[in-house]
């Protein structure tokens, strides 16, 4: 993989046309095709729509830090977005480097949902002020949130499908992973149960119908924990762009944050 700059920015001997000219430069003298971005400072947005990048490099926590704003940039560049700083976890002073455990993982999840990447990184001080933070000389990680990548990335490959927003810019807690399989997340908001419903709208896929079958699954992303809601549930008609379960049932919560409930059609015989 290719990435032409840290911040490039900050060079200021160079302005963003000498970049495209590099960029091409580099792809053109590349057999092999790899992959090709380049990164800037605090939101600062190359045109990444060029051909010849593969995909984003953005270092902004802004589309993260609030449910549903990463779908725009996933619209907008129509490729890959990877968001590779969304600050760190970590104990520093500088405020891009003292994010919770929970925090970081929360701010995967939020791109996640919208269906970009998410890096994780830390940068923990445990010694005197000079101690080198991991970024610098890696190292065993020291935090939390690294815990839970494997069982992030173990339901994000139990799904039939990449993910998206179901309903982009009306729904920004539903995500679909294609027919029949939803992702409903909860981040910092604890409830004690949950009225199941779905938007009608499935991106890109056929529309919802009444009379669909799923099986729920509540999942804890902090605790790694995943339990199976005991009821099959069933959509009703459409109601103002929703489907209701047809007898309106409620999916009961455990009242903490973090919460993601896995949806995923069933057939009869199921």
């Amino acid at each position: 993989m290719w990435s032409l700059a840290n911040e490039y920015d900050y060079v200021k001997s160079k302005t963003e046309a000498d970049w495209i000219t590099l960029i091409r430069a580099v792809r053109t003298a590349d057999p092999y095709g790899h992959l090709c971005s380049i990164h800037g400072s605090t939101a600062t947005y190359f045109p990444y729509w060029m051909d010849e990048l593969t995909h984003t490099s953005i270092q902004d926590e802004a589309p993260v830090e609030e449910v549903g704003r990463a779908s725009i940039l996933y619209n907008v560049y129509r490729k890959p977005v990877v968001l590779d700083e969304v600050c760190y976890e970590g104990n520093l002073t500088s405020r891009w480097g003292r994010l919770s455990g929970q925090e970081m993982l929360h701010r995967m999840w939020q791109g996640l949902l919208c269906g970009v990447y998410v890096t994780h990184g830390e940068c923990y001080k445990f010694h005197e002020e000079s101690d080198t933070i991991f970024w610098a000389k890696g190292g065993p990680w020291r935090g939390e949130s690294w815990k839970r990548i494997s069982f992030t990335r173990q339901i994000l490959e139990s799904l039939p499908g990449p993910l998206q927003m179901a309903d982009v810019s009306r729904d920004a807690q539903t995500a679909t992973a294609g027919n029949g399989c939803y992702l409903v997340y909860f981040g910092k908001t604890m409830q004690d149960a949950w009225m199941f419903n779905l938007p009608a709208k499935n991106a890109a896929y056929p529309s919802l119908k009444p009379g669909t079958k799923f099986r729920v699954e509540i999942i804890d992303t902090w605790n790694m924990t995943v339990t199976p809601w005991p009821d099959i549930m069933e959509t009703g008609p459409v109601n103002d762009y929703r489907l209701y379960d047809v007898k309106h049932r409620k999916i009961r919560l455990p009242l903490t944050p973090y919460v993601l409930l896995r949806i995923t059609q069933v057939d009869d015989a199921s």
